[in-house]
């Protein structure tokens, strides 16, 4: 999925609903799958600003 992407990690690819089993565990919202990237993904901010707010929402949860 887009967000594994962003996170750099491998997706596990198990859809459940509208995430995939790695982002409903994590209770982090799965931005979902697609053969092109969204726009706002070619933007290097606008993806180290979701990187970061994944990261904090991780640390919040004492995942990290």
């Amino acid at each position: 999925c887009r967000t594994c992407r962003v996170r750099r990690k491998k997706c596990d690819e198990q859809r459940e609903g509208d995430s995939c089993k790695t982002c409903r565990r994590l209770t982090i919202k799965c931005l979902g799958w697609g053969a092109k990237r969204p726009d706002w993904m070619r933007d290097k901010k606008n993806v180290d600003a979701y990187k970061a707010s994944i990261k904090a929402q991780l640390s919040r949860a004492g995942l990290i």
